[in-house]
């Protein structure tokens, strides 16, 4: 061997020493393996652990916000910094404001008469007497808008009840009816019975020259015209208008107090059956008309 050939053989490393070209050999043992589906699938072991990598440390991240919030929240602000992105946290309701009651005494209404409209000296007890739900309103069968003009104690009545009030009502405008005649422009006579029991209470008059919005059915005396009428209930107030067209009801209409109604502040009692609200807008006598032919289908009857 001359000195050419062993400089030649030293600027080789031996065989063992090379390092082998990793590519080409898994290519290799790819081309070994067995065909199937799993090996068609293969892929190399590096990168098959990187999507683990990867959740492993988005999972590491999760848990590190989530004992950052639970040990205190974020951290605050310094002054005059702004921050990136706006996230709030809320750990409490806002509180609802109350509602602002409205002074019976400030609505508006037309001067009483000089003499007001007789009642009844007796009238039924509490505990003698059903609490009103919206269901009796099926026994109407209309319902007007109307002014009282007068009222009288009935006599012929007596000696079926202590005493009886007969109202005479101005029809303004009729909201149903459920014969079809419409009694707009004519007046109504409404009977209102007093009938003895324990306690004076809770029989409710109506007034000379207020407004009513009142469901009406048969009077049980009625005169031979069909003109006679009583209240389907008379043991609260009925639904009155003010001269600014708001009208005052009792809460024990469900479906009339929705969230625009106010309560009504009043001196006068009203034996824990009821409290009275206040609604000002056009929909109201529509609301009630819907009410009545409601219960009246769920009766059975075909308005």
């Amino acid at each position: 061997m001359n000195k050419r050939e062993l400089k030649k053989q030293l600027k080789q490393p031996p065989e063992m020493e090379r390092l082998p070209d990793s590519g080409a050999l898994w290519a290799r043992i790819e081309c070994a393996l067995p065909d199937s589906p799993q090996a068609s699938r293969s892929v190399r072991p590096r990168a098959a652990l990187r999507p683990l990598v990867a959740g492993c440390v988005c999972l590491a991240l999760m848990i590190g916000f989530v004992l950052l919030l639970t040990r205190g929240g974020l951290p605050a602000l310094e002054p005059g910094s702004s921050p990136t992105t706006s996230t709030t946290f809320t750990t409490q309701t806002e509180a609802t404001e109350p509602e602002t009651p409205v002074a019976y005494g400030s609505l508006r209404f037309p001067d009483p008469p000089a003499e007001p409209a007789p009642t009844g000296s007796q009238g039924l007890g509490v505990i003698e007497i059903a609490g009103f739900t919206e269901a009796v309103t099926g026994r109407a069968t209309l319902l007007v808008q109307g002014t009282v003009e007068d009222a009288w104690i009935r006599e012929e009545l007596a000696s079926v009840f202590t005493e009886s009030v007969t109202y005479r009502l101005r029809v303004e405008r009729t909201l149903y009816t459920a014969d079809g005649k419409e009694p707009a422009g004519e007046t109504l006579l409404i009977d209102l019975p007093w009938i003895e029991g324990v306690d004076s209470v809770p029989v409710h008059p109506l007034e000379i020259g207020r407004t009513y919005l009142l469901p009406l059915m048969p009077s049980c005396f009625s005169s031979s015209d069909g003109s006679r009428y009583s209240l389907i209930y008379e043991f609260q107030p009925q639904i009155e208008i003010t001269l600014d067209g708001e009208y005052i009801f009792p809460d024990t209409w469900t479906s009339l107090a929705t969230t625009d109604s106010r309560p009504v502040e009043t001196d006068a009692p009203d034996y824990g059956l009821y409290h009275l609200r206040l609604r000002s807008d056009s929909a109201f006598p529509s609301d009630l008309a819907a009410i009545l032919i409601r219960n009246r289908y769920r009766c059975g009857i075909i308005p």
